[in-house]
């Protein structure tokens, strides 16, 4: 069957550091810790947990809502990191961070951690962080930048390497230049990790020169082991333009297509352990990348754009297309949202509210690298705090306003009287007993329990209805009263009571 290429993605790995800044504030305006609060989840009172992914964009996003939950929402946090999209998943249901072999054994609140950032694959998704992720293949600036020069033509678009009227390896690495002890062999990388992927490029494309039968079945035709070679320059292998991939073969399931389809001169291997991002940056030319990433920034790649994504195609198993964008979302463990847990509405508001645009992410990133700090967790803290400090216009609408009343909270003005109008309204307030937190033109009031109703606790959303044999004869009722005897109730939310008839009598 066919395999998604996103198992072919680098984010799968997975890793826990708790890390913590004790003492530090970013912003002049912060609120003290000494004034900070838990939220409480699973019956538990807590910090506030923040799981980031190892990579700089979600450390970095991780930082930026840290700092603004902490200092401007008032919450004591912590941090833990996780290198694997999939880890989200099991650290925000309260499981251990690598995948549990018995969930009910080991997946058990409390759950120590709430919030995410940038999960690369579809507990409460929160939606997109704004910016959005590729994968496909990519070309530095040197090589694209040196053909423009000569040709006019830039090698971000696929025409430009047709093979038929062009030729790209005057301006780009070619596989002769490339040190092949650098590379993994393709029975260690992308043929033992994917098996079906050779049976699958055949399908798609009928080349039965780009595999070879083993074992009963196809596998990817690999020259000197190391390289898969498109039809295109199999006639001069070694002036074919290298493209080197990482881990098992990122990527191998668009790319060997793609070269197919467009008549490009393209041979592709995977860097050996260790060897993906050194390998590429003393190439300099055409790789499996992904953004937003650091590895590269310093050398501008640029994606190479195919025809508009096919997915129709893509679900037949043929990448001719461009891979689609993907959306990267926020997450929050599951009941943030719900009266099971306790001051998690401005968190949740908060996390929600944070967009950043493309742009946006790619600046973070350059500043981030320009720091001279080793610890990445510290790095990415600085980076944040020195964007929050420049940005506080836009990032102020992030934040919830004073009039963003939580549950079980309403509207109260400067007297700290209720009011129904958030142009009266100064803060918010909790909600006595008596009284419930209602939603009121999109905003909470305290409203009064009708009659017949009651609330015996503060900081509620609703109010109940008396039982059976009780009323609650006014508005605001804080509890109900039993009919007196002689009377009786005979529904619930009653206001009065009903006289016992001739012959009829209760006792009590």
């Amino acid at each position: 069957s066919q395999q998604s290429s996103l198992a072919m993605t680098p984010w799968l790995y997975l890793l826990v550091l708790p890390w913590v800044i004790f003492g530090q504030h970013c912003l002049p305006d912060a609120i003290p810790e000494a004034d900070r609060m838990n939220i409480t989840l699973d019956g538990y009172s807590m910090p506030l947990g923040i799981w980031q992914l190892s990579w700089d964009t979600s450390l970095i996003m991780g930082k930026i809502f840290g700092i603004l939950v902490s200092e401007m929402l008032g919450y004591h946090i912590r941090y833990g990191t996780g290198s694997g999209s999939f880890s989200i998943v099991w650290t925000l249901g309260g499981c251990p961070s690598t995948t549990p072999s018995d969930i009910q054994a080991e997946c058990r609140p409390p759950r120590r951690w709430h919030f995410s950032f940038e999960s690369w694959y579809a507990p409460i998704n929160l939606g997109s962080g704004g910016y959005t992720g590729f994968q496909g293949l990519f070309v530095m600036s040197p090589p694209s930048v040196a053909s423009q020069a000569a040709t006019g033509l830039p090698l971000t678009y696929f025409s430009h390497f047709n093979a038929s009227w062009f030729r790209p390896q005057r301006f780009a690495m070619i596989v002769g230049e490339v040190n092949m002890s650098r590379l993994s062999r393709c029975s260690e990388s992308v043929n033992s990790a994917y098996p079906l992927l050779g049976q699958e490029y055949y399908d798609a494309t009928g080349d039965k020169d780009g595999v070879e039968l083993q074992d009963g079945r196809n596998i990817l035709k690999c020259w000197e082991e190391k390289w898969w070679v498109a039809p295109s320059c199999r006639g001069n292998i070694s002036d074919c333009l290298a493209v080197v991939t990482g881990g098992s073969g990122w990527g191998m399931y668009e790319l060997p297509q793609q070269a197919f389809f467009h008549n490009m001169p393209l041979a592709f291997a995977t860097a050996a352990a260790k060897q993906y991002v050194p390998l590429n940056r003393d190439l300099q030319s055409l790789l499996y990348w992904w953004t937003p990433d650091a590895s590269f920034i310093d050398f501008d790649p640029e994606r190479v754009l195919f025809p508009t994504h096919d997915a129709q195609e893509f679900r037949r198993g043929i990448y001719r297309s461009m891979p689609s964008d993907v959306v990267l979302t926020n997450w929050a463990a599951g009941g943030l949202d719900s009266e099971m847990a306790q001051d998690a509405e401005g968190p949740l508001a908060l996390a929600s509210n944070m967009q950043l645009f493309n742009s946006d992410m790619v600046g973070l990133l350059k500043e981030n690298q320009k720091l001279d700090i080793a610890d990445g967790e510290m790095r990415a803290w600085e980076t944040a705090c020195n964007w929050l400090k420049t940005n506080r216009n836009f990032w102020h609408q992030w934040v919830p306003r004073e009039t963003d009343c939580a549950r079980g909270q309403g509207l109260v003005d400067a007297l700290g009287a209720f009011v129904t109008n958030v142009s009266q309204a100064l803060k918010c307030a909790t909600c006595p007993s008596g009284y419930a937190a209602l939603q009121h033109n999109g905003q909470r009031i305290c409203s009064p329990c009708p009659a017949g109703f009651f609330q015996n606790f503060p900081g509620e959303s609703s109010c109940l209805p008396c039982e059976p044999g009780s009323i609650a004869m006014e508005e605001g009722s804080r509890e109900c009263q039993p009919c007196r005897l002689g009377e009786f109730a005979n529904g619930s939310a009653m206001t009065s009571c009903y006289r016992c008839g001739q012959g009829d009598h209760r006792d009590r």
